[in-house]
């Protein structure tokens, strides 16, 4: 159940945040992103995603841990996605393309309806093309180092 205590916990705005550090027009998207998953870890609904294989929520967490203190942290590194691994991004991407591509279904749940109408499928979908040209990135550092 949404309270108002939960629901500003759920719903944290690091727009500006995101914004002033990392100066990118995905701002907005990437945190709807961390509402995202804010969302699934209080519901623990497995991302949403049917058939999750659990053995992977611990990993999920620690990503999404990167991934805030990235946001959070006081360093200058311009990269959102610092230290955070090719198949932990693949892992990410594929959680919020089962949200995009189950997008009709979801928000058709009563459960879901708030989180559906305040997160679009689009803004999740400009998410997965950001973390692809990111794993493109990353991957072309690898290759640049072999």
């Amino acid at each position: 159940m949404i309270t108002d205590s939960n629901f500003s916990l759920i719903f944290k705005d690091y727009t500006n945040r995101l914004y002033e550090k990392f100066n990118t027009e995905k701002a907005s998207d990437i945190n709807n992103m961390v509402v995202f998953f804010n969302w699934c870890f209080f519901h623990k609904n497995n991302f949403m995603v049917e058939k999750f294989n659990v053995k992977f929520i611990p990993n999920v967490c620690e990503t999404y841990n990167k991934l805030k203190t990235n946001i959070l942290s006081k360093d200058n590194n311009p990269n959102i996605f610092h230290n955070i691994s090719i198949s932990e991004l693949r892992r990410l991407k594929f959680i919020l393309y089962n949200y995009v591509t189950n997008f009709e279904t979801l928000s058709s749940k009563s459960e879901n309806k708030l989180l559906c109408n305040m997160i679009s499928s689009e803004s999740i979908r400009n998410c997965i093309n950001y973390i692809t040209e990111v794993i493109k990135e990353k991957n072309s550092q690898i290759i640049k180092n072999i």
